[in-house]
């Protein structure tokens, strides 16, 4: 999820599914692709049926695991490395 900074108590997010090469395009709420410019903080969640495999440790906006600039244009992330989860 990309929440946008300063933003966070009107609950606005973007989503993106991570495909497995590692690439993803994020997704707004009308369907339409990419993030408008601006400042973000970055959470994830690993659902799977319904469960986040990672319990909620990756995705309180308010302890991100990343923040981003979007300006104009493509632009390219620096990869964001998680520790492995334990069973």
């Amino acid at each position: 999820m990309f929440h946008p900074e300063g933003d966070n108590d009107q609950g606005l997010a973007y989503t993106a599914i991570v495909r497995d090469d590692g690439h993803f395009v994020p997704t707004q709420q009308d369907g339409g692709v990419g993030l408008p410019e601006g400042s973000y903080v970055l959470t994830v969640t690993w659902s799977e049926e319904e469960i986040d495999r990672f319990e909620g440790k990756y995705g309180d906006p308010e302890q991100p695991i990343a923040a981003v600039k979007v300006t104009s244009g493509i632009n390219l992330l620096t990869p964001i490395r998680l520790p492995p989860i334990s069973d």
